[in-house]
């Protein structure tokens, strides 16, 4: 991005989720300007409840690290919450937890409102198809929303 800006090219440049973490704003500095990306989940600064929780988990457990997540935890925590929820519905069915019907469960999961973790999440082979595009805010070193949430099915 930096050689693209040193020889005149102005362009957007955009990303997956794979490097839409707040390092990149704080590497590129003045550079990241612009730069967009889609990300399936929100960001540890925003303040849907889910996020809220988890900081406030993160403020009781781990007191050094909690000031800030990279998106790689929050897919973590994400993934968690599947994990959990999965074991609930096959739980309430009176089900064994066996693989066979933990996958069974994934496939039940219709709009389910993770607190804004990510958007409403149905899994569709066994896939949550839902992601938001963030534009970089160089100011205040954050990824910003400039999409709403966008659901492929």
């Amino acid at each position: 991005i930096r050689a693209a800006r040193d020889h005149g090219l102005e362009t957007t440049f955009m990303s997956t989720f794979w490097s839409m973490d707040r390092a990149i704003i704080e590497k590129l500095g003045p550079d990241a300007e612009g730069y967009m990306g889609v990300n399936p989940y929100a960001y540890y600064w925003d303040d849907a409840p889910g996020i809220v929780a988890m900081r406030k988990y993160n403020e009781r457990v781990h007191p050094a690290e909690a000031k800030y997540r990279p998106s790689s935890y929050i897919q973590g925590w994400f993934t968690g919450m599947v994990y959990v929820e999965t074991i609930r519905r096959v739980v309430a069915a009176g089900k064994p937890v066996t693989g066979d019907n933990l996958k069974d469960a994934l496939s039940t999961i219709k709009d389910w409102d993770t607190g804004g973790v990510t958007g409403k999440v149905t899994f569709v082979n066994n896939k949550a198809a839902v992601g938001r595009v963030y534009r970089a805010n160089v100011q205040k070193t954050v990824f910003e929303p400039a999409s709403d949430w966008i659901y492929l099915k």
